[in-house]
């Protein structure tokens, strides 16, 4: 499998996109937004808060999904790093 080369600065949009995917899910989940979907009004049978709610959890299961494939995997350490990260070599950790 060919590996991965990403800049720093990708590392840190990604590290933020892991921090704004939950807090996007929070706005959608709150009461204020989700009470807009209260209504008397069925998708094929289902009533259109449950769709809301349901269709909110699982863009943020996808989304944790895709993003678990864009940030680097821990190894054995927990650290992330290997010897080909930049700051791998600059600190000394492996």
């Amino acid at each position: 499998m060919p590996e991965r080369r990403w800049s720093r600065e990708a590392d840190g949009k990604r590290q933020n996109l892991s921090v704004i995917i939950p807090a996007f899910g929070v706005v959608l989940l709150m009461p204020l937004l989700a009470n807009l979907f209260i209504v008397r009004v069925r998708v094929f049978g289902i009533p259109l808060e449950i769709v809301y709610l349901f269709g909110v959890w699982l863009f943020l299961v996808g989304a944790a999904v895709a993003l678990a494939f864009l940030l680097p995997s821990a190894g054995p350490g927990g650290s992330g790093m290997d010897d080909k990260h930049p700051r791998a070599k600059r600190t000394g950790i492996v």
